[in-house]
């Protein structure tokens, strides 16, 4: 998105500011003020968050993806829209390899109540839904702290002042705790984990409906998963190539001090079709730095989430139920997820 749209954008929702009611701890910290500025109403389509925008004065709905480095409309829901684009010379990387990226400009977009004017966007990808038109990305995402609260289906903006730790927590309940690494790729919320032991660069990715490593890391040196990958069907990403998917059973992963045994997530060759042969070389290598592994809509579902990009942290707490989902997002859900049982976290 357009940083001097964006900017006018943030701009208007300043006006917009609520100072929250909090606890008492907080309120007698005259330094700390965790100011709210918007909420949005989400619903959800094969368990991705939709955000509800209109285009051009026409209601559509986009998946809130923090794992999309920008904000994009879909192709086909761009030619519906009569969006000319034009090319950017540039490629848009995902699940099932790239796409051509092209520009266009929209007259109107709004978000809420708030609307910018000839903002331009990004053109790529299929439809992933005829319910969704396209991504609500980083470059919208990262200017401000947000907070996943989707057992109230709503993601709440906020802009803190002089608040550098968990005042930010203002639920009041226990919670967990993740640095974001800022030593990777800065456009995503990377932060490292263990996997049975092993440190592991993962991304919160909310446009991601299931949570999923690498084949690559699934079959590294003493990983060893419990059991033998399981087939599962095939995974779409916004490219027009689907991958092969199986299910895998890691006795231990750690997001933070949240241990989860036995957590049975998918795994896949997420990234092999992400390849490019460069100047002056024959071999395909990968275009830019990937994560071995998605921390995806399913685990943001199981837990209320403050994400902190203002101290460079993540902060989350677990409202129960299972939280990885392996089924295909079309599937009937399991025995165990449909009674909410499954992998939990492990008491410290």
């Amino acid at each position: 998105m357009n940083p001097k749209n964006l900017n006018r954008w943030l701009g208007t929702t300043a006006a917009l500011v609520l100072l929250l009611d909090l606890p008492p701890a907080m309120a007698a910290d005259k330094k700390c003020q965790l100011l709210m500025i918007g909420q949005l109403s989400v619903s959800t389509d094969r368990g991705l968050p939709l955000a509800a925008v209109t285009i051009n004065g026409v209601a559509q709905q986009m998946i809130i993806d923090t794992g999309s480095s920008r904000t994009l409309i879909f192709k086909p829901t761009a030619t519906a829209l009569g969006l000319k684009s034009v090319a950017i010379n540039t490629r848009f990387y995902g699940i099932g390899g790239s796409d051509e990226a092209r520009a266009t400009t929209v007259h109107d977009f709004a978000l809420g109540s708030y609307v910018v004017h000839d903002v331009r966007l990004i053109v790529s990808g299929r439809l992933v839904s005829d319910n969704v038109a396209g991504l609500l990305g980083e470059d919208f995402l990262s200017r401000v702290d947000e907070e996943f609260d989707l057992t109230s289906r709503t993601l709440r903006f906020f802009t803190p002042k002089d608040c550098s730790g968990d005042q930010v927590v203002y639920w009041r309940q226990p919670y967990s705790l993740v640095p974001i690494e800022r030593s990777h790729t800065p456009d995503f919320l990377l932060v490292k984990v263990s996997l049975n032991g092993h440190d592991v660069v993962a991304m919160l990715d909310s446009g991601a409906t299931n949570s999923m490593v690498t084949s690559k890391l699934a079959q590294s040196s003493g990983m060893h998963p419990e059991s033998a990958p399981v087939a599962t069907g095939a995974v779409k990403g916004v490219a027009a190539n689907s991958i092969e998917a199986s299910v895998a059973v890691f006795p231990s992963l750690s997001i933070g001090d949240e241990t989860i045994k036995n957590a049975k997530l998918r795994v896949a060759d997420l990234w092999g079709k992400d390849k490019e042969v460069r100047l002056g070389s024959n071999i395909p290598v990968d275009p830019i730095d990937q994560p071995d592994m998605l921390i995806g809509a399913d685990f943001i579902r199981a837990h209320r989430m403050y994400v902190a990009r203002s101290q460079g942290k993540i902060y989350f707490t677990y409202l129960g139920g299972q939280i990885f989902q392996t089924a295909n997002p079309t599937a009937p859900p399991t025995a165990a997820e449909e009674s909410g049982k499954g992998d939990q976290p492990h008491p410290q």
